[in-house]
């Protein structure tokens, strides 16, 4: 008689701060789990522990895994997307920045993080800021980071100062829940959120004289 050892996987997720270096992080979870999956913002994926870094070839590896997968049960990888969205909302991101070329555009960025520390807007592309977060200080569930978050309904907006340029940097994600399946309508409304809040931090950061 054949016994099947059944294993009971825990699900686990641990939110770092955005860099390719915090995607495989000693310390963050319970040491108990084993890392199955890590992402950052700028494309990056590891998948298992073997290399702690960026690794595309691993994470093209299992794509291709489960696009042959999908296919044999007569469906595509956007079948599988659609569903994921169908439960969770569809979930878009976007980024913007800024340069300051001039001789003091170090100084000019930290002036920028300083007004919007000093008054973070209440309202975000008519979003309510229900929340803000200051990396740089204390008591936070992450590491001490020159990074604000504004939490605002149905989304927030993460703004920190590059840490190679002189430069501003914001991402902003939005979640829009589906509603009677219509997938595309969500699609499209989590992309105009996306693009509202960041036009929104554009604003703001472009507002007044350089130094």
């Amino acid at each position: 008689i054949r016994r099947q050892r059944q294993m009971c996987i825990r699900d686990s997720y641990a939110e770092t701060l955005t860099g390719f270096k915090w995607i495989v992080r000693p310390g963050l979870a319970d040491r108990s789990l084993r890392f199955v999956f890590g992402y950052e913002e700028a494309l990056g994926y590891a998948t298992g522990d073997a290399v702690r870094d960026k690794d595309g070839i691993t994470a093209a590896l299992l794509f291709a895994e489960l696009a042959a997968a999908t296919r044999a049960d007569g469906r595509t990888v956007c079948d599988l997307l659609d569903d994921l969205w169908r439960r969770h909302g569809v979930h878009r991101t976007g980024l913007w920045a800024k340069r300051f070329d001039n001789p003091r555009g170090v100084a000019n960025v930290a002036a920028k993080m300083a007004a919007l520390r000093g008054a973070p807007p209440t309202v975000l592309a008519d979003r309510a800021v229900n929340a803000v977060v200051d990396l740089a200080g204390s008591g936070t569930r992450l590491p001490i980071a020159d990074a604000l978050i504004l939490e605002v309904d149905g989304g927030r907006v993460v703004v920190r100062p590059s840490g190679t340029e002189p430069m501003v940097k914001a991402y902003a994600e939005v979640v829009e829940p589906v509603g009677r399946d219509r997938v595309g309508d969500a699609e499209r409304l989590a992309s105009e959120g996306v693009s509202a809040l960041l036009d929104s931090v554009a604003g703001l950061m472009e507002d007044g004289a350089d130094l």
